[in-house]
């Protein structure tokens, strides 16, 4: 899946691929943000590609119903029409490259930002057991192994099963394909903090339809404070993570057990005391969304963004967030990250650098360093991008960083720690 941006805040031009891990790194207003915002807004209209545009697959849905009708069952091969799909959803998000300035609750005339989406493959590891529910009953199986849907009547009333009741299935599987996106903004503490306030303001502008003339908030930031809004009836469901330990690695991380209440959360700390979410620290509230994330809605394909994770957290915490991102990508989700952590990009070139084959026992390696086997980053699942200005676009460009067996090189990091020890030298050599 690649990007292609222009005239987008400080970004004049830049294409970027997303992979399994996305880390956008570069100084302060260089358009990280706005990339961001950019990506999550395309891929929310993923579902809309599908609503709106159901007329996919026609001759392959009339034949899937036709062998379901006579026989019971069918199968398609995905990998077969991987490619038309693809074409139709690049169609579908280069005219809606025209409405970006929606997502940033802009007048378009004021704003000349372009961004342009391609697919270019489908990732087909999402395994499927499921039934679904129409006039008819039908079982829906994948191995995440396998191109291969196998369908298979359950339950069959006197109504046939339509071509079109197929055709949909296809889209909606298929549109599964496509990541879903979810952000974690960089207001999330203050939305934390004023989320009785925000939501009353919601409202009393839902009230006055007169005035409701815009989102107020970027979408990006509306969808966060609807996510928040919603974490009492967000319990009630679980990720596709709840199996694992992941979905207790914040709690662990920061000693504590968050607790959902009507108008938020509370926080219950090691020696049971319970403080309500505005008397938590930073680092607490800074953390909460990933944490009822990774409970409740994480699923295997999920594009995870997270603007600056570093927020709030002591360089140690920054460390272990690190290693968590590192074991959400083994875990199957998709990652992207904006930062301005030399913590946090160290302790991925550490877990990319574990992924060497030429390092001699690294099983004891590892166990001596405290690492674990899901700890260790492929060097194929990163890319790596720094924001910087350039004098020729007379604005903002992304460089992609090299990945070597050392990890990736982080000048914009390392050229300003290199600064400060070189000054600290000197007024060391000046008193001495």
């Amino acid at each position: 899946m690649i990007f292609e941006f222009e005239n987008l805040g400080s970004i004049k031009k830049a294409e970027l691929e997303v992979g399994n891990l996305t880390v956008i790194c570069g100084k302060n207003n260089t358009g990280k943000t706005y990339l961001t915002y950019a990506v999550w807004g395309m891929l929310a209209r993923r579902l809309a590609f599908v609503t709106i545009n159901p007329k996919h697959f026609s001759n392959l849905s009339k034949e899937i119903a036709k062998q379901l009708n006579s026989s019971g069952k069918a199968y398609v091969d995905l990998k077969d029409y991987e490619q038309d799909f693809i074409q139709q959803a690049n169609k579908y998000f280069g005219g809606i490259s025209q409405e970006i300035h929606k997502i940033f609750d802009i007048n378009k005339k004021s704003f000349t930002g372009l961004v342009k989406l391609k697919y270019t493959s489908l990732n087909f590891k999402k395994s499927y057991n499921s039934v679904f529910n129409g006039d008819n009953q039908i079982e829906i199986t994948k191995d995440e192994k396998s191109t291969r849907i196998d369908f298979l009547v359950i339950k069959k009333t006197e109504y046939n099963i339509s071509e079109s009741e197929i055709r949909t299935l296809l889209d909606f599987i298929l549109s599964s394909f496509l990541q879903y996106p979810f952000i974690i903004t960089a207001q999330r503490d203050a939305l934390h903090i004023f989320n009785y306030a925000i939501n009353r303001e919601a409202r009393y502008r839902l009230r006055d339809n007169s005035n409701f003339s815009s989102n107020t908030y970027t979408l990006p930031l509306e969808s966060h404070i609807d996510f928040i809004s919603s974490l009492l009836e967000m319990e009630k469901r679980q990720s596709f993570l709840s199996e694992k330990s992941l979905i207790y690695e914040i709690e662990t991380l920061l000693g504590v057990k968050y607790i959902v209440r009507h108008n938020g959360f509370v926080i219950e700390t090691s020696d049971n005391i319970r403080v309500p979410a505005y008397l938590a620290s930073t680092s607490v509230r800074a953390l909460a969304d990933l944490n009822f994330y990774l409970k409740h809605i994480a699923q295997e394909g999920h594009l995870l963004m997270i603007d600056e994770p570093e927020l709030n957290l002591h360089p140690e915490n920054q460390i272990k967030v690190a290693r968590l991102l590192v074991k959400l990508v083994n875990a199957g989700l998709k990652v992207w990250i904006t930062t301005h952590s030399d913590y946090i990009i160290k302790e991925l070139n550490n877990c990319l650098m574990l992924s060497n084959k030429k390092i001699k026992g690294k099983k004891k390696l590892m166990k001596d360093l405290g690492y674990k086997d899901d700890e260790v980053l492929n060097p194929d699942d990163l890319r790596y991008y720094t924001a910087v200005y350039d004098k020729k676009l007379e604005g903002c460009t992304l460089v992609r960083g090299k990945v070597g067996k050392y990890g990736v090189e982080a000048q914009s990091f390392d050229e300003t720690l290199e600064k400060i020890v070189e000054t600290s030298e000197t007024i060391i050599n000046v008193i001495e």
